[in-house]
């Protein structure tokens, strides 16, 4: 509500895209919060940190490590934060057909039933600090396909510089550990095996689903990127 008069202030925003301009800026700070805590997690919370050094050294002597084990407070501390907005989310996006997206709504929905089981059974809190810590993508996400674009910068350097330097944290936080975390999937097989089966079944379904679907965002903004640069053409409307 507070954003409400703050966005109508803006005539370059339609009224139709209000909610959206809205949606993205609490998705961006919410973002920033929770992506920072998370990958500080990885970086300097035991064990996380020393899993994280182990995979990045692709560590041989990872193997029968148990990925799996280990409680963050990190975790504990930001997931609220995170439910909330999914929640928050997810309500908007029924309400609001110019936010809705359906890959991001089976996200938010996997994510709500799966991640408050995996923080209550102290199971699996490496991963998902990791798939929390690439929201750090979406602070620039947000501001190269929306924010500068309505705000009158489409095509400007800020734009491509904004462009590429989200081509670029997405490659590295989402797409460069793709690899790692299957490393430490496999590493870790036996203690896997050993989980109570529903522990078992939640991580066999959901830990491919990430990686499927940050290489087919990845794909779009390649292709996004290319076209701006003018290596692919761009579609042609009817009026062109």
């Amino acid at each position: 509500m507070l954003l409400r008069p703050v966005v109508r202030r803006f005539e370059c925003i339609e009224p139709k895209y209000r909610g959206d301009w809205i949606n993205r800026v609490v998705a961006t700070t919410h973002a920033a919060i929770a992506g920072f805590i998370c990958l500080r997690a990885l970086l300097s919370e035991p064990p996380f940190a020393g899993y994280t050094a182990a995979l990045l050294r692709w560590d041989a002597q990872a193997h029968g490590t148990d990925f799996f084990a280990g409680s963050s407070a990190a975790l504990a501390g930001v997931l609220p934060l995170t439910m909330g907005y999914m929640c928050y989310d997810c309500a908007v996006m029924c309400v609001d057909p110019v936010v809705y997206m359906p890959l991001m709504a089976i996200h938010h929905v996997v994510s709500l039933a799966f991640w408050p089981v995996a923080l209550h059974s102290r199971c699996a809190h490496f991963f998902v600090l990791q798939l929390l810590s690439t929201e750090l993508t979406s602070v620039l996400l947000h501001p190269a396909v929306f924010f500068l674009p309505k705000h009158g910068f489409k095509g400007t350097p800020l734009h491509t510089a904004a462009g590429l330097a989200l081509l670029a944290s997405f490659t590295v936080l989402r797409i460069l550990p793709i690899p790692f975390l299957a490393h430490a999937v496999s590493a870790a097989w036996a203690h896997l095996l050993a989980l109570p089966t529903h522990l078992l079944l939640i991580v066999l379904v959901s830990f491919p689903i990430p990686p499927v679907l940050n290489l087919f965002w990845y794909s779009l903004l390649v292709k996004g990127a290319l076209k701006s640069l003018g290596v692919l053409p761009s579609k042609k409307t009817n009026g062109d």
